[in-house]
């Protein structure tokens, strides 16, 4: 039987409980064996994130009750389909491969060299973020079907965890940062 493995690369700066409950739902939902997260070193669109080693650590603490969940740090500082995704096939080939992403990444989706590419080979798994909306989504993914030509298989994944955010999480931290000197 082949194996089915999700792939879930991110910046996680910090990881949270959102990308867990998306991971959790996922794996059940699609039925994957493991699932794979591959924070990105230097992400394109957001030019200042932790050090990728803090990042690392920070996501094998949250993963260690789940036996299921791994962290594959990769050499290419941005994540691209020609880079990328060879050196994954790699690893993965002959799985079944599950690309989870979030909601906020589908409209970003057609302007991805090598798409095509990438989805004769997958499935998506889109983690429905707040404050997306199942209907557009879907509109989205129906609309890069009929632009590429190429049939994917995709799955909208509903957690109670939608509303979490990263960037949230950072500014809470500094402001509590800040409340904290000034209280000194």
């Amino acid at each position: 039987m082949t194996a089915r493995i999700g792939l879930y690369p991110g910046t996680f700066d910090p990881p949270h409980t959102g990308h867990l409950a998306f991971a959790r739902q996922t794996l059940s939902e699609c039925r994957l064996d493991r699932l794979i997260f591959l924070p990105e070193p230097h992400p394109a669109a957001k030019p200042a994130v932790t050090d990728l080693a803090l990042r690392l650590q920070w996501l094998r603490q949250l993963l260690r009750p789940y036996p299921a969940f791994e962290v594959l740090a990769l050499p290419d500082e941005q994540f691209s389909v020609a880079r990328t995704w060879p050196r994954l096939e790699e690893i993965v080939d002959p799985a079944k491969v599950t690309l989870l992403i979030g909601s906020d990444k589908v409209s970003s989706l057609p302007s991805w060299p090598g798409l095509d590419q990438l989805l004769s080979r997958v499935s998506l798994a889109i983690g429905l973020r707040h404050p997306d909306n199942a209907r557009a989504i879907e509109a989205a993914l129906a609309s890069l079907r009929e632009s590429t030509q190429v049939s994917f298989d995709f799955r909208l994944i509903l957690t109670n965890q939608a509303h979490m955010a990263s960037s949230r999480l950072r500014q809470q931290a500094k402001i509590t940062h800040v409340r904290k000197a000034k209280s000194l």
